[in-house]
Order: structure tokens, then C-alpha cells, then sequence
């Protein structure tokens, strides 16, 4: 269930720290040994940066 405004631990300002984020990414394991290097790299790129959120 969702915490809602009446739960004495619902935060009404919450900063960035309180949040949670989720980076996703799909790929088709047929096609990851054609992938482009400059494509697996950017990849990790966005996934070290969403890392240090």
C-alpha cells in the first residue's frame, strides 16, 4: 500500500536522497555481440553517472 499524507512517516518534502530511481535497460542477448563499441560505451557512461546520483 502506499503511504499516504495521514502516515505519520509520509515525507511531504522529500529531496533527492529520499527518492528512488531505477535505470533500466533492455537488450537482446542475440544481438549484444553486434553492438557497436561506441554504443556499449555509452551505455556505461550513463549507467557510472546514474550510479553516482
Amino acid at each position: 500500500n502506499p503511504i499516504t499524507e495521514e502516515n505519520p512517516k509520509y515525507n511531504a518534502n522529500n529531496s533527492l536522497n529520499d527518492s528512488v530511481h531505477c535505470l533500466v535497460a533492455i537488450l537482446p542477448a542475440d544481438k549484444i555481440s553486434l553492438m557497436d563499441q561506441d554504443v556499449i560505451n555509452q551505455m556505461r557512461k550513463v549507467r557510472e553517472k546514474a550510479r553516482d546520483l
